[in-house]
């Protein structure tokens, strides 16, 4: 039986401030969490999220892994595909997911 991929939070905080330095005694175990100044997904947080989630849940696993991505900044960093791709470009797919509308006005 495969585990499911760690949950991943962000919570509104400076990096590397007090709140993201207690995160490891405030999360329950198995929980995985980082600061961003909004309690955005950046490209900070993105990386965080790689490194410290997706590819330690990747490495456990035998065969390959889909990763669909939107069309959001941080989810087309080329910084990020370069680490991916060093990592182990033959373990994962990546798709980047373009929406036709970009706004609900467009659809009126």
């Amino acid at each position: 039986m495969k585990a499911n991929c760690p949950c991943f939070f962000i919570f509104k905080g400076m990096p590397n401030g007090w709140i993201e330095n207690s995160l490891p005694d405030i999360l329950p175990d198995g929980k995985i969490g980082c600061v961003q100044k909004k309690a955005w997904m950046d490209n900070r947080t993105m990386h965080f999220w790689y490194e410290r989630v997706y590819e330690p849940y990747i490495s456990m696993h035998d065969g390959y892994s889909g990763l669909l991505l939107d069309d959001f900044n941080c989810h087309g960093d080329s910084k990020l595909g370069d680490v991916m791709t060093e990592d182990n470009a033959l373990r994962y797919m990546i798709a980047l997911i373009t929406p036709v509308y970009r706004n609900h006005a467009m659809l009126a």
